[in-house]
């Protein structure tokens, strides 16, 4: 049998707490070290002026860090291996790109530690998205889009048409 999504809603809503609580502890220690710690582990100035300099890129990494690999399991778990294997392509075609980007164009640590950014908080959106549209809760979204749209048509004097949406299309 595969996971139930929606039946595991509020056990799944506690682990986002958790992940939640783990990632802001992680971003505080991290960044207590980087400002406070650094000269434990090097005594270059270079170093650690250049490690500084790239803390809000390191906090947002690791911020989005666990929720990404709990949606991710959550994926896992319902054996959801084609979407992850797409998105996985996806990302290894984007990452690769834009440090290439990064290495021709000589854009230095900043442009290396926004690339690991987006690719966290792309994960975190893409699991997320999906564990929705498993959920149907992206179907409902839709559907109620579309009915709107159907209202406002209705009020603004604009017929005919559709609204096409995976899942359908609706006569506007």
């Amino acid at each position: 049998p595969i996971f139930d999504l929606k039946a595991a809603k509020p056990a799944i809503r506690s682990v986002m707490k958790a992940t939640l609580s783990v990632s802001s502890i992680c971003v505080l220690v991290s960044s207590w070290i980087i400002t406070r710690g650094a000269g434990a582990f090097t005594t270059d100035v270079a170093v650690t002026q250049a490690i500084r300099s790239v803390l809000p890129f390191t906090a947002l990494t690791l911020a989005a860090h666990a929720s990404a690999v709990t949606l991710e399991g959550l994926l896992l778990v319902r054996r959801d291996m084609p979407f992850l294997c797409r998105a996985y392509a996806l990302l290894a075609v984007l990452f690769l790109g834009a440090n290439k980007l990064i290495v021709t164009h000589n854009l230095g640590l900043n442009a290396v530690w926004m690339v690991y950014v987006g690719f966290q908080w792309i994960r975190v959106a893409m699991f997320a998205t999906r564990g929705l549209e498993l959920t149907g809760v992206v179907k409902r979204r839709l559907a109620r889009l579309a009915e709107q749209a159907k209202r406002t048509a209705k009020h603004t004097g604009v017929l005919g048409g559709e609204v096409v949406a995976k899942g359908g299309a609706w006569p506007v």
